[in-house]
């Protein structure tokens, strides 16, 4: 394999992590709402209010998932776009450095065979 790779396993290992992270907040946020939907169903009440109360906290629960999850998808693919970014730039001048050719190191009759097209 190319000594390249190792910027493609970077790019790798950063997408798997930002992925993870994006799809844990989004299964969170699948629960609470989840747990929104149960709360709002009817259901009997052993006391007065138990289930306005219930419905309260299910709703604080998915508006805090809602929020994490908006903020975790906003940053996550910022930062994998920002790492990204940087890779390629590595990988670029890493390319370019290896494929200069030293003008020095070019002799006479390298150059006529390439001219020839032989």
């Amino acid at each position: 394999m190319s000594k390249y790779r190792e910027y493609a396993k970077s790019l790798e290992r950063e997408f798997l992590k930002d992925r993870a992270t994006y799809a844990e907040a989004a299964a969170a946020l699948e629960k609470a709402e989840k747990a929104r939907d149960k709360a709002n169903a009817w259901h009997e009440e052993k006391l007065v209010g138990q289930r306005e109360i219930e419905r309260a906290k299910a709703q604080a629960a998915y508006l805090e998932a809602k929020a994490n999850f908006d903020r975790v998808a906003d940053t996550v693919w910022r930062e994998y776009d920002r790492e990204k970014s940087r890779l390629t730039a590595e990988l670029r001048a890493a390319v370019a450095a290896d494929n200069t050719v030293n003008p020095d190191s070019v002799d006479g009759a390298t150059t006529e065979i390439l001219r020839s097209g032989i």
